[in-house]
């Protein structure tokens, strides 16, 4: 079980301020999206809250730990039970597949290799891609790939999961397949799930609440209402599909 807390975060990017005091909480077993136009910090918040941002004022907790207060064999421990997908998927390019997805049990264990072969072999059949498990990144399709980091992720059996647009340039099949496999590891082992996305319809897929990134601002869309509306009128237009 995993709970994620960020307290009165800021960051800023070449001058930009991306995040002013943002603040939320993910319980252990929850999952919350985290939507916004292209540009806004979601990624680079994503990363941030996973220990793999840019400099920051404010708090990042992970079990009710700061990991300012972790040292690194401390954050190290902590990432093994923590999966990752970037939003370009991260592929190493000249590993194929299969290994790909075997890369944070070989980096973190000394695990037999049958043991590891077995273990990739399950999420390659779950995701749909025992054929191409000998291939390289550059020959997958775009489904394929996130498929691929999706399955690295979940290699380890964590227990908090970071994703970067799960369901971004993939195609309908492959999107349903994805929120399937999200929806079973929350049922079955109440993994927590902060999930970056431009879509806020996931969030009714998923059964999950949704919060918006607005000028350095978090809306609780729960939350949304006339006033909220008045008061970031560029978020209306992105609820609007305007922008």
């Amino acid at each position: 079980m995993f709970k994620f807390e960020a307290r009165n975060l800021r960051f800023a990017y070449r001058g930009r301020v991306l995040a002013q005091d943002v603040s939320f909480v993910i319980n252990p077993g929850e999952a919350l999206i985290i939507a916004g136009r292209s540009g806004c910090g979601k990624s680079m918040l994503l990363e941030l809250c996973a220990g793999l941002g840019p400099s920051y004022s404010g708090e990042i907790l992970w079990n009710d730990w700061s990991i300012r207060d972790m040292t690194r064999h401390d954050i190290m421990e902590a990432r093994q039970k923590i999966g990752f997908v970037f939003q370009k998927n991260a592929l190493i390019q000249n590993y194929p597949i299969a290994e790909n997805i075997a890369l944070p049990v070989r980096y973190h264990y000394d695990t037999p290799d049958e043991d590891v072969r077995c273990r990739v072999r399950e999420l390659l059949g779950l995701f749909g891609l025992l054929d191409v498990a000998g291939h390289f990144p550059e020959a997958l399709s775009a489904g394929q790939a996130r498929c691929a980091a999706l399955a690295r992720a979940l290699v380890l059996e964590p227990d908090m999961l970071f994703l970067d647009e799960p369901t971004g340039d993939v195609d309908p099949v492959t999107a349903g397949l994805i929120v399937r496999i999200l929806k079973d590891l929350r049922a079955r082992r109440k993994v927590t799930c902060l999930i970056i996305s431009h879509h806020t319809g996931l969030a009714q897929e998923l059964g999950c609440s949704v919060k918006v990134l607005d000028r350095g601002n978090i809306v609780d869309l729960s939350a949304y209402n006339s006033e909220v509306d008045g008061m970031f009128p560029e978020l209306t237009s992105f609820l609007h599909g305007a922008v």
